[in-house]
């Protein structure tokens, strides 16, 4: 895979990276089965890896770590998140006081077993929590050399406000075949400069003929997450399973290359448990597509765009 600038940052990153969290970092995943994927992932030129350090109840920091002391770390791009934290109950809460993001930079360089964040990002705030104290905070943490670049991962209105701040270096946002309506903000982002990383660029194969098929531990923890935050987009996916009928294409590939066609995206995290499917997603980065099936993604996403009859 080529790599090439993230935005305006030196950050030179490969298309896609590679999402350390959810169950890839949760402790009833056989480790070494995780730090094989995540290493194959290196291993075939993926070079930004991006987690969380409340990702896998906190979990996903430390399996991560455990590869990087067998790379060398130069040629790697690490990005973490904070502002989500997780309370002593093991539940989730946000705080993004000076405290709290202090805490969260010291704690993950600990975790990772490094020296500097490449990229530190706050972690789906809302629009007070951008307030002038947490852009204090981030600078101050620049400075201190704790971390080199300031990102954010973010929707809706939050997307809008950190667009227009020069502080943010990076945006992360959901962009996929069922979530086109944020192309003018990527527009908007990239004039600006910004570095586009797209989260959920698969849409959790809400448009898969197999989203029930339970085979493995694994597919029972992502339909129970699909259930409880994506129910409504299931019947949207209904729209675009053709796209499971494309000869030597799975839908999930035609998903994926619908997103790097955009040519303002730097990166598409995927996430995955499995070695063949991360293979079969780094060779999509260099497969064409009929560019029909293309406009036909972009038709059902936007039928406002189809001919006047």
């Amino acid at each position: 895979m080529n790599h090439h600038k993230l935005g305006n940052t030196d950050l030179k990153i490969a298309p896609i990276g590679l999402g350390v969290g959810g169950v890839l970092g949760e402790k009833f995943f056989y480790e070494p089965k995780a730090l094989h994927l995540i290493q194959t992932a290196l291993d075939n030129g993926i070079n930004f890896l991006d987690t969380g350090s409340s990702y896998s109840h906190g979990n996903a920091e430390l399996r991560l770590g455990k590869v990087l002391s067998k790379n060398e770390l130069d040629k790697l791009v690490i990005a973490t998140k904070g502002g989500t934290v997780l309370t002593p109950k093991n539940k989730l809460a946000r705080n993004f006081t000076k405290e709290s993001l202090l805490k969260n930079v010291d704690l993950s360089l600990q975790k990772l077993g490094i020296d500097r964040i490449d990229l530190f990002q706050l972690h789906s705030p809302s629009l007070k929590d951008i307030n002038d104290d947490v852009l204090d905070t981030l600078h101050e943490l620049r400075i201190q050399g704790k971390i080199n670049y300031i990102g954010i991962a973010c929707d809706g209105p939050v997307l809008d406000k950190a667009i227009e701040i020069a502080l943010f270096d990076t945006v992360m946002l959901t962009y996929n075949i069922l979530c086109q309506n944020v192309e003018n903000q990527i527009t908007e982002a990239k004039k600006r400069g910004k570095g586009i990383l797209i989260k959920s660029p698969m849409a959790h194969s809400l448009y898969g003929n197999d989203i029930f098929k339970i085979t493995t531990v694994a597919d029972i923890w992502y339909l129970l997450r699909v259930l409880k935050n994506y129910r409504p987009e299931i019947v949207e996916g209904l729209k675009y399973r053709f796209i499971n009928n494309i000869k030597d294409w799975t839908g999930a590939e035609i998903a994926l290359k619908f997103v790097l066609e955009n040519p303002h995206i730097d990166c598409a995290l995927i996430g995955t448990t499995r070695v063949n499917h991360l293979l079969a997603n780094i060779r999509v980065t260099t497969r064409d597509l009929d560019k029909l099936i293309l406009t036909k993604i972009k038709t059902i996403g936007n039928p406002l765009a189809l001919p006047a009859k």
